[in-house]
């Protein structure tokens, strides 16, 4: 028999809390801002997610190239959370890309089938040499021109379960 190992750096059940304190200027795929959406709407994104090892979406790789696939986490919504824009058949998820062994960082995202602006990135981490989940957490800005706004407020509590 094969023994197969798994990194265990990450939990298998994440908390993401604080949203709904700041409307939110939400970016699509394609590097383009979308209207904002209100803080009432914004707080949709506070809930469980829960690890998913075999995870694939095909809108994911307009985000992070399909090349780059073993360099992402996603733990998918579970309970309590749901989409910001109430879209039908639209997931949200919370990803960790590794961009390279310095460069980590944590990204909320909306994925729809049917949306040509999937994944809609709502927040992101500032990034990080290690990848830890203890960190503060930036609006999410169409290029490098705009400043990002700091989140306060809004963080991940870990759960093995």
């Amino acid at each position: 028999p094969t023994d197969q190992t798994f990194e265990n750096m990450f939990p298998n059940v994440i908390f993401m809390h604080g949203w709904g304190n700041m409307a939110i200027e939400p970016v699509a795929a394609d590097n383009s801002t979308l209207p904002e959406l209100p803080a009432e709407k914004m707080s949709a994104l506070n809930g469980l997610y829960g690890h998913e090892m075999m995870f694939y979406h095909k809108t994911m790789d307009r985000f992070i190239p399909w090349e780059d696939r073993s360099k992402y986490r996603v733990w998918s919504c579970s309970v309590l959370c749901s989409p910001p824009s109430g879209t039908p058949g639209s997931s949200v998820a919370l990803v960790l890309y590794s961009q390279n062994p310095k460069r980590h960082v944590w990204y909320v995202v909306e994925l729809n089938d049917e949306d040509a602006n999937s994944p809609v990135v709502y927040g992101r981490t500032k990034f990080r040499k290690n990848p830890h989940y203890d960190v503060p957490w930036v609006t999410h800005t169409p290029g490098d021109a705009v400043k990002p706004k700091n989140m306060d407020g809004v963080f991940i509590t870990i759960s093995w379960s």
